[in-house]
């Protein structure tokens, strides 16, 4: 299913600068620039040990940070942790819950030690159950509940308080696919009056929903931006690709030549079976050169078996950034 995605608005609802997190030795965060609009469904991108989880728990006050600065609607989150509380809720990938209890009784355990009263514990309860479709199931022990119902209860018990802003890490990694698909709808729905920050390690799920996303990588953001300029890097790195027959001088004279084209970035070849030659030409200018290289391979005598474009792919783009090299 694909989801409309909101419009970027220009207020920040989280703000990190040169945020950083020493683990002894080790910096978890090593100046992490994160600015997450307001109103939108934010991706953080990235491969184990990347710094989403830790960002995630210094934003949700679990943990504090080493330098740098953090806010959360304006407020600092090092100097004023309950004004955060009041506006955060937090899902932790692996959430744990009392599982002899009913889903009901869990949120109004959660509810009363938020403040609330036992009637409106538990009108509030009723009410998240009735949002993330669980209220027919609100009487059975947690214990019996799917992967995608156990998320479902912890995107409530993170609602429970009623936050601006909701942080989930990994809500969806250990899920089967129609678990995937109950909690991708529950966000699409919750979008409509929530800031939602999440992260995942498939990319997939981000492309799927988020209006935005940030490459982490090593503790900082590598690449950034909404999935609109995202596509546009990846669109920007197609390749055209040759596959030709000819003799070693034919080759050498063709490749002279199109490296010297200012449209060609980069050309590498590579020996395939029967002698032939694959030519990969790394240029922005796709429908140009596909244009003008059959009239140039015949130029220089050679038989061209093949011309392709290269699809693009976001986890081209991905691979790409985490090996270090960031497009411009």
């Amino acid at each position: 299913m694909l989801y409309h995605k909101r419009e970027i608005h220009a207020m920040w609802a989280i703000q990190t600068t040169q945020l950083k997190k020493r683990f002894g030795d080790h910096w978890a965060l090593a100046g992490l620039d994160l600015e997450v609009p307001k109103g939108t469904i934010f991706g953080l991108l990235g491969p184990n040990g990347a710094g989403k989880t830790t960002t995630f728990r210094i934003l949700s006050t679990l943990t504090s940070a080493t330098e740098g600065k953090a806010e959360i609607l304006g407020f600092n989150v090092q100097t004023h942790p309950t004004e955060i509380q009041k506006r955060l809720g937090y899902l932790p990938q692996h959430p744990t819950f009392y599982k002899w209890m009913s889903a009901l009784e869990l949120l109004v355990f959660f509810a009363r030690a938020s403040g609330f009263s036992k009637q409106d514990a538990t009108k509030r309860s009723e009410e998240l159950l009735e949002r993330v479709g669980l209220h027919d199931r609100k009487d059975d022990r947690i214990k019996g509940y799917s992967g995608g119902m156990m998320q479902r209860l912890g995107i409530a018990q993170a609602l429970i308080h009623a936050p601006e802003i909701l942080i989930l890490d990994e809500p969806v990694s250990a899920l089967d696919p129609p678990g995937r698909i109950e909690v991708f709808d529950l966000l699409h729905e919750l979008r409509e009056d929530h800031t939602i920050l999440l992260s995942s390690h498939i990319l997939e799920d981000l492309e799927r929903m988020c209006d935005q996303v940030a490459f982490l990588r090593d503790g900082q953001v590598i690449l950034s931006g909404d999935m609109e300029s995202i596509h546009a890097k990846v669109e920007q790195h197609q390749s055209v690709s040759l596959l030709v027959e000819g003799t070693q001088a034919q080759y050498d004279a063709f490749i002279k030549e199109i490296d010297a084209l200012p449209w060609i970035s980069a050309v590498t070849t590579h020996t395939e079976k029967h002698k032939r030659v694959k030519i990969e030409l790394h240029t922005k200018e796709h429908e140009q050169a596909v244009d003008m290289l059959p009239s140039m391979v015949t130029k220089h005598t050679l038989r061209m078996w093949q011309l392709t474009i290269s699809q693009p792919s976001l986890e081209g783009l991905f691979v790409q950034v985490m090996e270090g090299n960031t497009p411009s």
